[in-house]
């Protein structure tokens, strides 16, 4: 039995290929196709991309139900989500994953460089006690 929210009746075969359609005008392989490119995007422009898709006649119409009433927080992390500004680019992140890299290495130089320090503070003492 068909989903009613499914527009494909008016199609019988997918219109990518020649397949029975499963639902929104495509096939089983061809929707999935769809589904997963669509996860893969960042939710802001998950609405977009259908937009685009259904105006570019590649997958059908689906009768929308209305949104479920969000929570502010879920609200305020898609304004993130939909505004890339607001998140950080690659270069940043490049940079931030750089600075931490120096961090860490600045941090095993001072490890070894006290080491150092102890070791040449030790074998000085042992001279002075052998001295003596």
């Amino acid at each position: 039995m068909r989903n009613k929210s499914d527009t494909s009746e008016s199609h019988e075969t997918c219109l990518v290929c020649n397949l029975p359609v499963k639902k929104r005008g495509l096939c089983s392989k061809h929707y999935e196709q769809f589904r997963r490119a669509k996860n893969e995007l960042p939710m802001g422009v998950r609405a977009d991309f259908e937009s685009t898709a259904i105006a570019e006649g590649l997958i059908l119409e689906v009768n929308l139900r209305p949104k479920k009433k969000q929570d502010r927080f879920a609200q305020l992390a898609d304004t993130f989500r939909e505004s890339p500004s607001l998140l950080p680019s690659a270069d940043e992140e490049d940079r931030d994953a750089d600075l931490a890299k120096a961090r860490i290495q600045k941090a095993a130089g001072d490890r070894k460089m006290k080491q150092e320090s102890a070791a040449r503070k030790e074998k000085s003492q042992k001279k002075k006690a052998g001295g003596q």
